[in-house]
């Protein structure tokens, strides 16, 4: 019996029924054309899925999403609540993503927002996990908002995370961006009980006016057309609304907009810097040396 039933499952249950049911529930709430390429069950890895993809939703015959391998062990339990799963592991290896970002603003992905609302709840579980690793990750982000556009790859991507009832959840992360010579890395932890993240992040020739320009509106009170972080190490800690960023930071080739009329080129170097911010209220004191700027 025991036979019947793992080859039951290995040959008809997860390569051809789960597999179609996946795929079926995920183009239903993704708009998008989905594909998995194998579903198996590992003794050790547990559910094991490969070649996952996920196609744009403007051109399908372009990848939006691509995963070489997910493996998973599953947990059903109810313990704490009805349909509760726990996952102690997920591995996620080479997982690909591609954002275009469009000249009115909208994402690739800006559908997406709302596909909560879609979800019938009461037909998915609670998932409880424990242990979440993400290996050699890669982004390419095609922007057309800035002039000129640019397409960037970001690769290397590492992420960890670890759930911890009395510690809260640990992670750690890094990544680069290879054709700037650009990297970050982190690391911190998240309190269940306080709801307090704090995390160390270390910064190296990020590009400011890139970067930041994907983040903040064309109105944004300090605005910068040139600079690099050459280096930065900064600890940032977010609790009840209110953002705290502390450390040292040194920029080159800087151009910055402050305000309307206030413009800084040139080198900047801050130690003992604090910034807060606090709703719509924001503070900022330390040491700004300017060895090589232009202020006017």
């Amino acid at each position: 019996l025991g036979i019947a039933v793992s080859y039951y499952i290995n040959t008809i249950f997860l390569p051809i029924q789960l597999k179609q049911y996946l795929i079926s529930k995920s183009e239903k709430y993704l708009q998008r054309r989905v594909y998995i390429g194998s579903i198996d069950f590992n003794p050790l890895k547990g559910f094991v899925i490969r070649d996952i993809g996920v196609a744009q939703k403007d051109d399908p015959s372009k990848p939006f999403i691509k995963v070489k391998q997910v493996s998973l062990n599953l947990l059903l339990t109810p313990m704490f609540r009805k349909n509760a799963v726990i996952v102690p592991n997920i591995d996620i290896q080479e997982p690909f993503l591609y954002i275009v970002r469009h000249r009115d603003g909208t994402w690739n992905y800006s559908d997406l927002f709302d596909i909560d609302k879609k979800l019938d709840k009461q037909d998915y579980p609670l998932l409880l996990l424990r242990k979440f690793e993400l290996q050699n990750g890669s982004v390419v982000l095609e922007d057309h908002t800035q002039d000129p556009g640019f397409v960037e790859l970001i690769e290397g991507i590492h992420l960890s995370s670890t759930l911890s009832l009395n510690k809260g959840i640990r992670f750690v992360g890094k990544a680069a961006v290879p054709n700037l010579k650009s990297s970050v890395s982190f690391k911190g932890n998240h309190s269940l009980l306080t709801r307090k993240l704090s995390a160390q992040v270390m910064l190296e020739n990020v590009h400011m006016a890139r970067t930041l320009a994907l983040v903040q509106g064309a109105d944004s009170f300090v605005h910068f057309s040139d600079g690099v972080i050459s280096s930065a190490d900064l600890g940032v800690t977010y609790d009840k609304a209110s953002l705290q960023i502390n450390g040292a930071l040194t920029a080159a080739q800087t151009d910055m907009t402050v305000g309307k009329t206030k413009r800084v080129t040139g080198a900047i170097q801050v130690s003992g810097l604090l910034m807060t911010w606090r709703g719509d209220k924001w503070d900022a004191q330390g040491k700004v040396q300017i060895p090589s700027a232009q202020l006017s």
